[in-house]
């Protein structure tokens, strides 16, 4: 998932079996300084890279992972161009 920063996407987790009795799962942030997570909803907080984890509390032991990158549209335009704001400025 490759987000900006104040950018959110849902990551949608299904508990499976339908009928299972425990459908709790935690969520958590690598790095909240990155990207923050709540019910599946990911923000976009400042450049960087973060994992977000999905765990389910039915004593499963089962776990997922997404990787999210935060950038913003700059840094989108200088890793196209091979050139930052300031250089293209002082040209």
């Amino acid at each position: 998932v490759t987000i900006s920063p104040l950018e959110t996407s849902t990551i949608n987790a299904e508990v499976s079996p339908s009928g299972a009795t425990n459908k709790d799962l935690e969520w958590t942030s690598s790095d909240n300084s990155v990207a923050t997570v709540s019910n599946g909803t990911i923000t976009g907080i400042s450049n960087g890279n973060a994992t977000i984890t999905i765990k389910a509390l039915d004593r499963s032991g089962i776990t997922k992972t997404v990787n999210v990158t935060v950038r913003t549209l700059m840094q989108d335009i200088e890793n196209s161009f091979g050139i930052t704001v300031t250089q293209f400025l002082q040209t």
